[in-house]
């Protein structure tokens, strides 16, 4: 079954207005901007290490999705042309296609204000209307904030047997 996620307006606690879309190959240019602007700790929490511009070829990847597949929501500010991103969320489907694997970045200036939690809620009720049973992710050790996030948000939380700067986070579906 096809992932799907619908759009969303999150109004922030100071009136700010967050739209939550699908990304889309036009987004090429706020999406490489977005990397850009992420400091080097919120870069290496979500790529586990430094990057500072997006190859031509993941730029690629990361805005012409496969929809039929996975899925990717982004969090942005403003009307095109002005539009700025803000946030990411995806996921991608594992082989199998029960199962998930998901990642999320919010800009450094905008972390802490529940925009993480909202492209989080509409990525997972996606992957769970598409068949996936599992979604699970890698964590560093050291970030805390996502590990929080994480337990309010249900996810089991393990060692990673391979890494021991990295945890293993997952939650079953109901099937």
């Amino acid at each position: 079954m096809p992932a799907t996620a619908s759009t969303g307006l999150l109004t922030l606690g100071d009136g700010t207005r967050v739209q939550i879309r699908p990304i889309c190959p036009a987004d090429a240019e706020i999406e490489q901007q977005f990397v850009r602007l992420l400091s080097s700790t919120s870069s290496y929490q979500r790529f586990f290490h430094r990057l500072k511009e997006l190859s031509p070829q993941l730029l690629y990847q990361f805005t012409h999705v496969d929809f039929s597949r996975d899925m990717a929501l982004i969090a942005t500010l403003g009307e095109p042309p002005d539009e700025t991103q803000i946030g990411v969320a995806r996921f991608v489907r594992s082989v199998d296609q029960t199962r998930a694997e998901f990642a999320v970045v919010v800009a450094d200036e905008w972390q802490g204000r529940g925009i993480a939690t909202a492209m989080l809620s509409h990525l997972f009720e996606a992957a769970e209307n598409s068949g996936i049973n599992r979604i699970e992710g890698a964590v560093l050790r050291d970030n805390q904030n996502m590990q929080n996030l994480m337990v309010r948000l249900g996810f089991c939380i393990t060692p990673d047997p391979n890494d021991a700067g990295v945890i293993q986070v997952y939650k079953e579906f109901s099937c």
